[in-house]
């Protein structure tokens, strides 16, 4: 009969994509599988390495989970954002800082595999950037805040990108820079993804809700439909300029232009 002998295997996940700003998880789940046996999950903190282990071909799924906040895990299958409702609308968080891998690895008896799963964001980034011009109001604007419709707010392990779903994400805009008087309110939020195929016959739209505060204590809610720009977006970065133009009855609001990016920015 033959016989199996094992050898000895290294993983060590590869860290070098971790976006600026992240922090690098404590531990990282890897679970490795067969055809016929089910996954035998390792958590390491640090890079490991195993002795004895059975020769034979695996596949590999890397993820972290712990501390992780309003996202649940459906084993090596999905994972989901806590979802809310609220005046007849669901509602999503943001996707906390998730890193996925996959690969496959050959472990060879007598002789020492290497995985090395290089860890990538699961999120992707909208950055939102509010100009404010023409300002012909008795009032200046206090604060600007918005909701976001057709965020997906579940994820594939095996496809490692957005399951359809549908929610609203609410989020908060800052003044850019030290000026109290600045003209411009950013955000940057994370998304699984924002449900990119428009041309379904019940496709999933996304309105842009903004709640504009004046100082005076007026308020003010304007929606523009980013449906377009949003069409086919899977790339991992897209920022959005818009104008805002308050007037002495109303405001106007428009988009004045847009760009996709797979670049995020890495810390060295």
């Amino acid at each position: 009969e033959d016989c199996i002998y094992p050898g000895r295997l290294e993983i060590r996940p590869d860290w070098s994509g971790l976006a600026q700003g992240d922090t690098k998880p404590p531990v990282c789940n890897i679970y490795l599988s067969t055809e016929n046996a089910n996954p035998a999950v390792i958590e390491l903190e640090n890079d490991t390495v195993i002795e004895d282990f059975p020769a034979g071909y695996y596949r590999v799924l890397a993820f972290n989970t712990q501390g992780l906040e309003d996202i649940t895990f459906s084993g090596t299958e999905t994972a989901g954002l806590h979802t809310w409702e609220k005046e007849g609308r669901l509602y999503t968080p943001q996707v906390p800082t998730l890193y996925v891998a996959r690969t496959d690895i050959k472990v060879n008896s007598f002789e020492t595999a290497v995985c090395r799963p290089v860890m990538r964001n699961a999120a992707r980034k909208v950055n939102i950037n509010i100009v404010v011009t023409d300002m012909d109001m008795n009032s200046d604007i206090d604060n600007i805040s918005g909701e976001l419709s057709g965020i997906s707010y579940q994820y594939s392990f095996s496809t490692m990108d957005e399951l359809r779903s549908s929610a609203w994400l609410p989020f908060i805009t800052t003044r850019t820079g030290s000026n109290s008087d600045s003209n411009v309110f950013a955000s940057g939020f994370k998304v699984f993804g924002v449900n990119p195929d428009k041309n379904k016959s019940d496709k999933t739209d996304n309105l842009l809700e903004l709640h504009i505060k004046m100082a005076d204590g007026d308020a003010y809610t304007k929606q523009v439909d980013l449906t377009d720009i949003f069409n086919g977006f899977t790339a991992r970065v897209i920022n959005i300029t818009l104008e805002l133009r308050p007037a002495l009855l109303d405001m106007e609001v428009v988009v004045t232009g847009w760009n996709i990016s797979n670049e995020e920015d890495i810390e060295l």
